[in-house]
This record gives C-alpha cells, structure tokens and sequence, in this order.
C-alpha cells in the first residue's frame, strides 16, 4: 500500500543533527538508551500520524507520502521544512538550581 494524505499510519523515526549525527529524538527505546535521552515517563512505541495533517514536521510529512507501508527511508529534512534555522535569542539559559525547584533533573539534549 503506497502511502497518500489522510492515511493514518505509526511510524518509528530517529531525528538526528546532520552535522553531529547527534540523536535529539526518537521512538525506539533502544535508540535513546543508547544516546542518551531516555526518559522513562516516555512511551517509546510507534507514532499515530494522519499523513499531511501536520502531525509530524512538514519536511517528515512530505516523505511520507508515496512510502510503501513497512518501507525504510532516510530522509534529510532543511531546517526551513523542520524547526527553523537555530535562533540564540530564542536560547535562554537557566541556572541548574531552578530545574531542581521544579523537581526536574536535566539531561542534555531534555526539551524543556
């Protein structure tokens, strides 16, 4: 089945940094174990999307359509179909003190 907009499909993913390969998100278990960023209130398991609805960043949503189901893709994604060319006014830096107030212990790569 080729995949169209408006199917409703899961899908596992693996987002890296292109210049680091550094894994920043991902539904594999194993994957963020191995990288880091596991979280164990995380559910790691496939993603529910509607292909073209936006569930997912534009560049990811526009590779999905035309996939087989159970296909494997690498997909390169430009910051401007992602999140954005990296803004530092948009960056603020907290003191460490104030996540653990919250009750929070930071990991690096941990959106907040």
């Amino acid at each position: 089945m080729v995949l169209q907009i408006g199917d409703f499909v899961r899908i596992d993913y693996v987002g890296k940094i292109k210049e680091s390969g550094k894994v920043f998100d991902t539904t594999l278990e194993k994957i963020a174990k191995e990288h880091g960023i596991y979280d164990e209130k995380f559910k790691f398991k496939p993603a529910p999307i509607v292909v073209g609805a936006g569930h997912v960043i534009k560049g990811l949503d526009e590779a999905l359509v035309g996939m087989e189901v159970g296909e494997k893709k690498i997909v390169e994604i430009p910051p401007e179909k992602a999140y954005g060319e990296r803004n530092p006014n948009l960056v603020k830096v907290l003191p460490l003190k104030e996540f653990k107030r919250r009750g929070i212990t930071p990991i690096p790569g941990m959106r907040v």
